[in-house]
Order: structure tokens, then sequence, then C-alpha cells
């Protein structure tokens, strides 16, 4: 599957369009589009991969996603093992458009005005703050008309209220000469992220690149701040951490299904990302 640019059918003739997903997996490959976009997880747990920022998610995940900005939700359900879990979501999205008229400019509407540009930034709220706002969630997800509208009006301004939230992007960089430059880019990760658990040779990404294997090296690096070898370590160690924390499975088999051939390398990154050992970040996050 490709990576998607998403056109949105606004058929439905609605200011905000909101949809609540219930689904076994999650299937939907890395995309961007014009709309900004607000998840809530309700359900289920995984890796998210919002531009350069590599994360696990887990139930109350509660997320601004700017215009543009390329972003995947993944299950990682392992190859090996069974792991049942469902996944249930809201997302709501905001044409970004929306921004520039009048009725932002009021000063009733400037603290959700700052919310929607600095969603470029893209914004984390902790677990406790979108649990505070779950049912204000739900409720725009069965409204509809005018009811929903001002509802919708009233979630973001308490967003814009809560001063616990963070940026996501350290290195927002949403420049690119052109399309195919930006589809690059949203191929190679699309790429990275189905493959990590396997070795993923530079000279063949960078041959479905177009690029020489040098040329492509700086490429990635001007576009995500990372190396490519950092971009894969972070998606295998991110999802490490996912089993150490849902599984019991023995962590010399939780490296290599991780994509790491060798134990040395998979200890000396784990530690350089998450400064622990796998060991005691088992015992320090893993649920009963």
């Amino acid at each position: 599957m490709n990576a998607l640019y998403e056109l949105l059918d606004y058929s439905k003739d609605e200011t905000f369009l909101t949809f609540l997903h219930k689904k076994d997996s999650l299937d939907t490959p890395l995309h961007y589009h014009p709309e900004i976009e607000i998840i809530y997880i309700l359900e289920g747990h995984g890796t998210r991969i919002i531009g350069e920022s590599i994360e696990n998610f887990d139930k109350d995940d509660l997320v601004v996603i700017g215009s543009e900005v390329e972003h995947i939700w993944m299950n990682n359900k392992p190859h090996n093992h069974d792991i049942n879990q469902k996944f249930e979501y809201i997302v709501l999205f905001i044409d970004s458009s929306l921004i520039s008229q009048k009725l932002f400019n009021i000063p009733e509407f400037r603290g959700i005005k700052d919310l929607l540009i600095n969603s470029n930034k893209c914004i984390h709220f902790n677990k406790k703050s979108a649990i505070e706002l779950k049912e204000s969630f739900i409720k725009i997800a069965n409204g509809k008309g005018f009811a929903k509208f001002t509802d919708t009006i009233k979630l973001l301004d308490k967003m814009s209220q809560i001063k616990t939230s963070k940026y996501i992007l350290k290195n927002f960089n949403n420049k690119f000469d052109n399309n195919d430059d930006r589809d690059r880019l949203v191929k190679c990760i699309d790429y990275i992220s189905k493959n990590y658990q396997n070795k993923i040779k530079l000279e063949t990404i960078a041959d479905f690149s177009n690029l020489a294997p040098n040329s492509f090296c700086r490429y990635f690096k001007q576009r995500t701040s990372k190396t490519l070898s950092q971009y894969i370590s972070e998606i295998r160690i991110n999802r490490a951490c996912y089993l150490l924390i849902h599984t019991n499975n023995l962590i010399e088999e939780i490296a290599f299904d991780c994509g790491f051939n060798t134990m040395p390398n998979f200890y000396t990154q784990f530690a350089k990302q998450k400064d622990m050992l796998p060991t005691d970040y088992r015992n320090k996050f893993k649920t009963n």
C-alpha cells in the first residue's frame, strides 16, 4: 500500500467532520491531508509516527496534528504472537482555512485560533487532561447540526486553555521543493514502518527513492533531522517498549522480533534512547 494523500468528503455539509472508528487493526498507511486532525484513542495501543516523532500510544491518547503533516498509527501486532486487541478512536477534522475566517478574529476565539495555528508543531495532551475531555469528544462524535457545531467550539476552547500540553515536533519543517519531494519522503517512511523487523539496506531504500545512497542520506537527514539508522532504531526500540509492556516474551525474543541482530546492539540502543535497561523498563511500566 503506497503513501496516501487523503481527500475528505465534505458532502455531509458540516463545518467539522467527526468519525468514530471501531477496528480490529490499524491499516491506514502513512498519510497527510490539508485538514487539521484531532484524534482521541478510546481503546488500543501501539506506535504513532508524526513527522519526525516516533512514540508509543495507549488508551486516552489525545493529539492535534497540523495540516500537511505526515502521520500513521500502527497497532504493532507481532508476527509470532497473538495479541488480541481492539481499536476505538474518534477523529475530528478541521478545515485549516477556518483560521483566516473573520469569526476567528474576535477576542473570544483568540485561544482557539492560537491552538489551530500551533497545530503545525502537533500537540499532545497528557492522559489526565484527555480523560477530562473524553465525554466532550464522545458527545460531538454522536452529535449533529448546530448543537454539534457549538459543542465542538466549546471543546476547542477547553483544549486551548490546557497548560500541560506539549509540542510533539521539535524541528518542524513543512517545506518541500514540490509534491514529488514530499511523496518521496512519505514513501520512504511508509516502507520503513512496514519493514523495520527485517534488515533494511540503504541501497534498497535509496534505489526506490531514485537517489544515490549518499544523496539519499543527505536528503533524509534534512527532512527528518535524523539519520536513516537513527530513525530505524527509534521505531525498533519503540516496538520493543510496546512488547515489554504488553507481553511476557523473553527480552532476547523481543529484540530479534524488532529487527535487532545482536543483543549487545539492542541493549546499547535501548539504553541510549530510554536511559535504562529493558528489564528495568519492563519492571517500571508493565501493567499486571
